[in-house]
């Protein structure tokens, strides 16, 4: 009878702490990460400031004009010295800027943010930031 004891005792350690184990990985397993929302924000937050302080040159860019393009990517280039590392890539119809984009780096996030543009014309600006 107390070997029976002893073996059931046993079993039920080891169940609990496999119940235990199984349950902190899961815990870890599901902590939230905010560096996708901060990405989100980033790519967000560009549009709002770009939509209003340089709606006419955003204008000019997909129209296809290259002065508009060259002041767009020098404000670009300077606030993504800012952030940090981030490929940075501006669309508006059929044009498009990068900065800090290699060609042969491979992206493990992507984080897009669109915005609808009137100016006679309807187009559309989408902001991406890659890590």
């Amino acid at each position: 009878m107390a070997l029976r004891a002893f073996v059931f005792t046993i079993e039920a350690f080891i169940t609990f702490l496999l119940a235990i184990s199984l349950f902190s990985t899961i815990q870890y397993l599901s902590l939230p990460t905010y560096s996708d929302v901060y990405l989100l924000q980033l790519s967000n937050d560009l549009h709002q400031i770009f939509a209003k302080k340089y709606f006419s040159e955003i204008s000019q860019f997909s129209k296809g004009d290259s002065a508009s393009k060259k002041f767009l990517q020098s404000q670009f280039s300077k606030i993504q010295k800012q952030l940090g590392n981030y490929c940075m890539v501006m669309h508006a119809k059929s044009n498009r800027i990068e900065i800090n984009c290699p060609k042969d780096k491979t992206y493990s996030q992507n984080f897009a943010s669109d915005r609808l543009f009137y100016d006679g014309d309807f187009f559309n600006l989408k902001i991406e930031m890659m890590v």
